[in-house]
């Protein structure tokens, strides 16, 4: 399978966006919990820990970091902006930052949740939540966004905007995904002409 990472997290958004039909997606849902919400979180942060490797292993080969503060310590200070980017889910006016309170020293309060629920389910069920969800599948989605930043231009990877994905500040206007120009904060502007440069 190509790119299996953006494939993976796409089927997640259709699971997202299947869900908002029982559940609406709004702040006073967050606290729903489910076995589907905990299905999902825990799908989302396991691909979390993948991505993470990946790109780890693009920016200091050879690393070997198995918690998300190793991430952090390696991602962050080339990826410095990674905190401040923003998801969306323009049908229901939602948008937030997934990954707002990770630093090297601390992890996002729904990263604990997953640990949580991952390793005492029995005592944190409730945690397999709405709103731990949504910045589950919004930090993969900032993370994919990130492997596959060049991809979007110059392989055509994707020609319309998920049901949640990056706010269109970085993606061009309207629906269409796929733009001249691409602009996340850490990578420099880029267009088809200089993209194929850029990869090498």
């Amino acid at each position: 399978m190509e790119y299996p990472h953006w494939q993976y997290f796409l089927s997640l958004v259709e699971d997202v966006e299947r869900l908002s039909r029982y559940v609406s997606l709004n702040e006073e849902n967050f606290g729903t919990s489910s076995i589907e919400c905990t299905r999902l979180l825990l799908s989302a942060c396991s691909e979390i820990d993948v991505v993470c490797k990946v790109l780890c292993e693009r920016v200091s080969p050879g690393s070997d970091p198995g918690r998300i503060n190793e991430y952090g310590e390696i991602m962050l200070p080339r990826f410095r902006h990674i905190p401040t980017i923003l998801i969306c889910v323009p049908r229901f006016s939602l948008q937030f930052q997934p990954w707002e309170d990770w630093t090297t020293e601390r992890r996002p309060d729904w990263w604990q949740d997953y640990n949580k629920v991952k390793h005492e389910r029995h005592r944190y069920a409730d945690l397999g939540n709405l709103g731990n969800v949504l910045n589950a599948v919004g930090g993969l989605c900032v993370l994919v966004s990130y492997l596959h930043y060049h991809d979007f231009i110059s392989k055509g990877l994707a020609t319309r905007r998920p049901f949640l994905f990056l706010d269109s500040l970085y993606n061009g206007e309207g629906s269409l995904l796929v733009s001249p120009k691409i602009n996340l904060p850490d990578f420099a502007a880029v267009n088809t002409a200089t993209v194929s440069a850029q990869i090498k």
